[in-house]
């Protein structure tokens, strides 16, 4: 009720339901801790054991192998089309593999790296302790040199903490800026400075899982705990003191982001071992988002199913739980979190306090 003791319009906007899509192999492998699409083919970590699924229900799952990553600490992939390379914030080290190989093999390159991406067919991996990153040989994930070809982001001597590629950049992340690069072309190295310039602002300590991209937009948190959107050196503030309140505070060295798109939908969402926030794209607004019983929301990983095997095949959000095995497609209509049948919706007119913000804790409505 307003203050008048009248009813009051709102939205309710509830977070999509959980439909198991992958059941968790067998073995009690633990929590995902990071997947990958590459054509019709979903590469998993669960814990240390790499595996790979057919999307299109044809081919049997497949342990491609057991890793020296900790099982504790978020996995890191990317792919040239050919070949998954992943990498993992507890070790040096980095594999590549495929279904095609059928076993994950272990790279002679060695670097702490905090990010690894892909550009105009290169793998990059970007340094997590000093101002290199790294490139293999093109079109050639599998080849990086004993010593691996690099150049340095040193416009400033802040140390590399992550990078992305993203609408033809090379997006460079340091504690203190973030350095845009872009393929040239050159012969001696193929990546140089880009004239577009520097930001000021670097990336949080450990927030490497905070950095993703929508077409030309990458989205981060920064080295003051605001969450960004970036295209180039233009940079948007684009979180409210609340939610600023409640990152502040979080362990980022297991965060993750993504975004979800669905129809009449764009969502970005930050993950940490406790709170879950969501950033409603089209609307421009916050809401922090609980699974039923848990201080944050379940999916921590998501990588959208393009409709694999078949151009008439619906194209889904796929997703992992934060403390189980199986991955879940993100739906609207099917079922809630907890797995029941959603029998009704309800859409009310939009909350509206003058222009002043309006957060709830708790919520309780009583039809």
């Amino acid at each position: 009720k307003n203050a008048n003791g009248a009813g009051y319009p709102f939205t309710l906007r509830r977070s999509a339901g959980m439909d198991v899509d992958i059941a968790a192999p067998a073995g009690g492998l633990g929590a995902v801790t990071g997947m990958h699409r590459m054509g019709a083919d979903l590469y998993v970590a669960y814990g240390t054991k790499i595996y790979v699924h057919d999307l299109t229900d044809i081919l049997p799952a497949v342990l491609l192998g057991t890793s020296a990553y900790s099982g504790n600490v978020p996995v890191r992939m990317a792919s040239n089309g050919v070949t998954v390379v992943s990498i993992s914030m507890d070790t040096n080290k980095l594999y590549t593999f495929s279904r095609a190989t059928g076993a994950i093999a272990l790279n002679a390159f060695t670097a702490n790296l905090g990010s690894i991406t892909y550009q105009d067919g290169y793998m990059i991996g970007v340094s997590r302790d000093n101002q290199k990153f790294y490139i293999s040989a093109i079109d050639d994930a599998t080849s990086w040199a004993a010593g691996a070809t690099f150049s340095e982001a040193d416009s400033s001597p802040d140390g590399l903490l992550g990078g992305i590629s993203a609408g033809r950049l090379l997006y460079l992340f340091g504690n203190d800026t973030i350095e845009i690069w872009e393929n040239t072309g050159n012969a001696a190295f193929p990546f140089e400075r880009s004239a577009i310039g520097t930001t000021n602002i670097g990336i949080a300590r450990e927030g490497q899982g905070s950095i993703c991209a929508d077409g030309a937009h990458v989205y981060f948190i920064g080295d003051d705990r605001f969450v960004y959107a970036a295209v180039g050196a233009g940079l948007e503030r684009i979180s409210n003191e609340y939610v600023e309140n409640r990152i502040r505070d979080q362990d980022l060295l297991n965060c993750s982001a993504f975004i979800a798109k669905d129809v009449g939908r764009r969502e970005l969402r930050i993950n940490t071992p406790n709170i879950t926030v969501a950033y409603d794209m089209l609307h421009g607004t916050w809401s922090e988002r609980k699974s039923d019983g848990e201080l944050r929301a379940r999916p921590q990983y998501l990588v959208e199913n393009k409709g694999a095997g078949s151009p008439n095949a619906e194209v889904s959000n796929l997703v992992s739980d934060f403390e189980g095995s199986a991955i879940y497609a993100l739906s609207d209509v099917s079922t809630d979190e907890a797995g029941t049948v959603m029998l009704a919706e309800i859409i009310t007119p939009p909350v509206y306090a003058g222009g002043r913000p309006i957060f709830f804790d708790e919520f309780m409505l009583e039809v």
